[in-house]
């Protein structure tokens, strides 16, 4: 949507409202609508997908278990940086 051109967009809606002059049914004239609306859109701003990675359960993964590697990273860092291995 933020790539959208409002000009275009707005152009190409103004050319469709003629499409709705001889319809008298409201719900054929709703469902025209969200049809012609939605084909709008999708031509400007079309639909993306996603791939969404599911995390798996790791029960073995405690709190306890994050802290350790917390002080871990800590100390290879202090050890990295004096280059003495007693750190």
């Amino acid at each position: 949507m933020k790539k959208i051109n409002i000009d275009d967009f707005k152009a190409e809606l103004s050319c469709v409202n003629s499409l709705y002059d001889n319809i008298v049914d409201i719900d054929e004239l709703t469902n025209c609508y969200d049809d012609v609306l939605l084909g709008v859109l999708n031509n400007h701003a079309p639909v993306q997908r996603k791939l969404l990675k599911v995390k798996r359960s790791t029960p073995w993964y405690t709190p306890e278990l994050g802290q350790l590697k917390v002080k871990r990273r800590r100390l290879e860092r202090k050890m990295r940086k004096t280059k003495l291995v007693v750190d």
